[in-house]
């Protein structure tokens, strides 16, 4: 299971998942809460609910927000709890997309948590899962979809994320 807690809360923490549009949010969110998937739709409303994990104390609150960009203002309404912000990306469409997952990381991820925790506040957690990796062409698949899958979203993000990091230098390859 992705969503994790910080030891030593003094009250229980949200999980947001959050990430592009179309990356496959609420699918997740409608999975890990009613245990089957519901048909992909555009959110216009963040989707919350309580989330039962064997072995630990209570419920967790996992909260789906928008992926569109003037719907993610309601992403700094569950920050001050937020402990984890899981990153959701789809696996298939990552190469064409990392430029605008890269601007949801940087843009609205980090800048929202530093503009809206204190500067005592731990910054939460922040996992990228890759959604749809069963997807990837029948030609790239081999023994270990898994890693295939891990890797090439990690390398696909890193190269994005050192782009952006390097043209804001004014180095620009």
């Amino acid at each position: 299971m992705f969503v994790a807690q910080r030891k030593n809360q003094s009250k229980p923490g949200v999980s947001l998942l959050t990430g592009p549009p179309d990356s496959g949010k609420t699918p997740i969110f409608s999975s890990l809460i009613y245990r089957h998937s519901l048909p992909a739709n555009t959110s216009m409303q963040p989707n919350s609910s309580f989330l039962t994990i064997p072995g630990k104390k209570g419920p967790v609150q996992v909260v789906d927000v928008p992926g569109h960009p003037r719907l993610q203002s309601q992403f700094k309404e569950s920050l001050n709890s937020a402990k984890v912000i899981v990153f959701i990306v789809d696996a298939n469409t990552i190469s064409r997309n990392a430029a605008h997952a890269a601007e949801c990381i940087t843009g609205h991820i980090v800048i929202e948590t530093q503009n809206v925790l204190s500067p005592s506040q731990p910054p939460p957690a922040l996992p990228i899962l890759a959604y749809k990796p069963d997807l990837i062409k029948a030609s790239l698949i081999s023994a270990d979809t898994t890693a295939l899958t891990i890797n090439r979203v990690q390398i696909i993000l890193e190269h994005e994320l050192e782009r952006r990091r390097q043209s804001q230098l004014g180095n620009i390859r």
